[in-house]
C-alpha cells in the first residue's frame, strides 16, 4: 500500500495522482506502516500550507496569546538555520503565525508538549524560491529547563506547515509553491 502510494505521488509506473497517493498512504498508515504515516503527513502538511480551510478560531488566537507572555525577553541561543535577512516577529504577526500552526502542532503530536512551553522568540525570512512563503523559526522553552527547543515552519498568507527535518514535506509542497528563476 505504501509503495503504491509512493508510485502515485511520484508518477512512477502510473500517472501521477496526488489524491490516489493520499488514499494509499492512508491505507498503509492504518495498517501501521511508518513510511505510509510519513507520506501521509507530508501530503496533509502540504494541503494545510497551500489550500487550508481555516475559519477564524478564537480558541487558537487565545492559545497563541498565552504562549507569548515572555516573548523577546531572552536572546536567541542559536543562529538561524539558513543565512538570510531575518526579522523578529512581534505583536499580531506572532499571534497569527502561532494560530495557524496550532493544528499542525496537534497533528505532529506536539500539542501537549507545546502547552507546557512558552515562545521566547520568533523570527521570519522570506523565501524567494517559494511563492508568497516565509520560513519561520520559533525558540521555545519550559520555565523549568535551561535548554531551548527550536521549531521551523513554512508560512504562507493563509496556511502554515511544521517542518520535521526531513525532505518529504518539501517534496510535497514543491509542486505547489516552488518558483525557480534561471538565476536560482
Amino acid at each position: 500500500m505504501t509503495a503504491l502510494g509512493w508510485c502515485y505521488a511520484q508518477g512512477q509506473g502510473v500517472e501521477q495522482d496526488r489524491a490516489q497517493a493520499v488514499e494509499w498512504y492512508r491505507k498503509g498508515a492504518a495498517a501501521g506502516d511508518e513510511h505510509a504515516k510519513t507520506g501521509l503527513r507530508a501530503f496533509t502538511t502540504a494541503k494545510a500550507l497551500v489550500n487550508p480551510v481555516r475559519e477564524p478560531d478564537q480558541g487558537s488566537d487565545s492559545w497563541a496569546r498565552q504562549r507569548t507572555d515572555r516573548l523577546n525577553e531572552s536572546p536567541w541561543v542559536a543562529p538561524p538555520p539558513i543565512r538570510a535577512q531575518w526579522e523578529d516577529l512581534t505583536g499580531a504577526a506572532v499571534i497569527e503565525v502561532l494560530a495557524m500552526l496550532r493544528p499542525q502542532f496537534g497533528a505532529a503530536g506536539l500539542a501537549d508538549e507545546l502547552d507546557s512551553m512558552g515562545v521566547q522568540r520568533i523570527r521570519s525570512t522570506s523565501l524567494s524560491f517559494y511563492k508568497s512563503c516565509s520560513l519561520v523559526d520559533l525558540q521555545l522553552r519550559r520555565s523549568s529547563e535551561d535548554s531551548a527547543r527550536f521549531v521551523s515552519a513554512l508560512v504562507t498568507l493563509t496556511g502554515a506547515a511544521l517542518l520535521d527535518g526531513k525532505v518529504n514535506i518539501l517534496h510535497a509542497v514543491n509542486p505547489y509553491l516552488l518558483a525557480l528563476t534561471s538565476d536560482e
